[in-house]
């Protein structure tokens, strides 16, 4: 269920970012930082903040670079789900 909604959550990210919806890209973010929150990942929790933070102040000149580690952290952490629960290793 994470995988899914996560999924669903980083695309409305990336089309609020496109749309310049900042306001809809803090939203987004928050959603989002609820949901890695719930696992205790420090590190996506904290780029998710990031980027609510750039929607709430209406400030994306950093977007990109918070970005990119929200999509590091969320694949590690994907990474962990599937050594934990199927004992695969996706990179």
């Amino acid at each position: 269920m994470f995988r899914v909604e996560c999924a669903k959550q980083m695309a409305e990210i990336r089309e609020r970012r496109e749309a310049g919806d900042l306001p809809g890209l803090g939203r987004a973010a928050h959603t989002l930082k609820g949901s890695v929150g719930i696992f205790a990942a420090q590190a996506a929790f904290d780029a998710a903040l990031r980027i609510e933070q750039m929607g709430r102040d209406g400030d994306a000149s950093q977007y990109d670079d918070a970005w990119a580690d929200l999509v590091r952290e969320i694949n590690r952490l994907s990474s962990a789900f599937d050594r934990e629960f199927t004992g695969s290793t996706h990179a």
